[in-house]
């Protein structure tokens, strides 16, 4: 008789189309992704464990602090045009996320509460990799094809070559 595994339902799933190309802030996708899921289970469990709850958002709070600095240096030395709109993205999330702990802890894991986390830190964090750097993710592509292009024409001189045609 074989037993059959059952599939554990995630809310979040890695896609090679999420792929930026950046192997930093790809492996950090995938570490929000997974907590994600980690978060999804416990606020689906039949008796949620607030503490647990506690630890993945702080974890995803602190976390995501982390990514959006890698994702905002980055922007700055590729010089992508939608940086100001991305940075001021990443604080509005911070700032929410900061309101959503609070609120936590004064009304703890409530129906409404289990809602407002889902929608915040699943939801806008899937569109949030999906959308607004999927636009930072098509520009990065673009900016990096120009570099290995530049590169493998040999039209992108170094200093000494400058000095050396003056």
């Amino acid at each position: 008789m074989s037993e059959e595994k059952k599939e554990e339902k995630l809310c979040a799933k890695w896609e090679p189309y999420m792929e930026m190309g950046h192997p930093e802030i790809d492996a950090q996708h995938k570490t929000l992704i997974n907590e994600i899921n980690k978060l999804c289970k416990e606020l689906t469990d039949k008796e949620p464990d607030a503490e647990k709850i506690k630890s993945h958002i702080k974890f995803m709070l602190e976390y995501a602090a982390k990514h959006f600095a890698t994702e905002e240096k980055l922007m700055q030395e590729i010089e992508y045009p939608g940086y100001l709109n991305h940075y001021n993205t990443h604080r509005w999330f911070e700032k929410q996320v900061k309101k959503l702990v609070n609120d936590y802890v004064r009304f703890g894991p409530t129906h409404t509460m289990v809602v407002r986390i889902h929608h915040l830190l699943v939801d806008w964090l899937v569109s949030h990799i999906c959308g607004t750097d999927g636009d930072l993710r098509t520009y990065y592509k673009a900016y990096m094809k120009r570099a290995m292009s530049e590169v493998s024409d040999g039209s992108s001189n170094t200093a000494e070559e400058s000095s050396q045609s003056e």
